[in-house]
C-alpha cells in the first residue's frame, strides 16, 4: 500500500528541516574548480627558433640552386649565338636552309643601285660626248659667218667664230677669239643715234676698235709649223 500524499509531504518537510539545521562541513561540500581549457597546440620555443633559423637556410638553398641554372642559360645562349654566326652560313652554303628574306632584298637593292649608278655614268659620258660634238658643230657653223664689219674689221690672222646682229638702232656681236687662250667677247648696243647703214657707222667703228684691243691684249696662238 503506498503512502498517502499528506504523509509524503510531511516526510519531505521533515527532511528539509533536518538538512537546514545540519551544519555544513567540509566533508559534506566538495568544490571542484572548472578545468582550464588547454590549447590544441602548445608552441614550443625551441621548435619556433628552429623554424625561424630554417627559413634563411631554405632561401639560401634556393638561391644556390638557381645560380647553376643561370650559368647554364648564359652558356646556352652564348653557344647558340656562336653556332648561329658560324653554322648558319655553312648551312646556307650547302643549300640546307634558305637565305633570309631580308638579305635577299638587301642584295637585290644593292644590285639595282649598282646598275643605276652604271647607267647614270654611261649617260653622263654620252651626254658629254654629244655636248662636245654639238659644241664643235656649233662653232663650225659660227665660223662660217661672213660678217666682218664689226669686231673682226681690224683683226687679221685670228679665227673667231661669231654671231652678229643688226637693226637700224642696234649692232651686236658675240665672238670666240682663238688666241693663246680662248677669249669670249660680247658687245651689245641699242638705241644708237647713228642709224646709217654705212661701214663707218658709229657703233660699228666702236666695235671694230674693241676687237683690235682684245687681240692686241692677248698673245696670238702660234701655228703648228712655227712651233719648235
Amino acid at each position: 500500500m503506498a503512502p498517502s500524499r499528506p504523509s509524503r509531504l510531511m516526510a519531505h518537510d521533515r527532511a528539509w528541516r533536518n538538512l537546514a539545521s545540519r551544519p555544513i562541513g567540509p566533508q559534506n561540500v566538495t568544490t571542484k574548480a572548472w578545468p582550464e581549457a588547454k590549447p590544441a597546440f602548445t608552441p614550443d620555443a625551441s621548435s619556433a627558433s628552429t623554424e625561424a633559423d630554417g627559413i634563411p637556410e631554405a632561401n639560401r638553398d634556393r638561391a644556390i640552386s638557381a645560380f647553376p641554372v643561370a650559368i647554364m642559360l648564359m652558356v646556352g645562349v652564348s653557344f647558340g649565338g656562336v653556332l648561329g654566326l658560324v653554322g648558319w652560313p655553312v648551312l646556307q652554303a650547302f643549300g640546307l636552309v634558305n637565305e633570309p628574306v631580308v638579305e635577299v632584298v638587301q642584295r637585290n637593292q644593292a644590285e639595282l643601285i649598282s646598275r643605276l649608278d652604271a647607267t647614270v655614268q654611261a649617260l653622263d659620258a654620252r651626254v658629254a660626248e654629244l655636248s662636245a660634238r654639238a659644241d664643235s658643230a656649233m662653232l663650225e657653223i659660227l665660223a662660217r659667218n661672213e660678217d666682218g664689219d664689226l669686231m673682226q674689221r681690224f683683226v687679221e690672222g685670228v679665227s673667231a667664230p661669231r654671231k652678229t646682229g643688226a637693226t637700224d638702232a642696234v649692232r651686236t656681236e658675240c665672238a670666240l677669239f682663238k688666241l693663246q687662250s680662248r677669249v669670249v667677247a660680247c658687245v651689245l648696243t641699242k638705241e644708237n643715234q647713228d642709224q646709217r647703214w654705212v661701214l663707218n657707222n658709229e657703233a660699228q667703228l666702236t666695235m671694230a676698235k674693241m676687237g683690235l684691243a682684245i687681240v692686241s691684249a692677248w698673245p696670238k696662238r702660234r701655228e703648228e709649223g712655227n712651233r719648235e
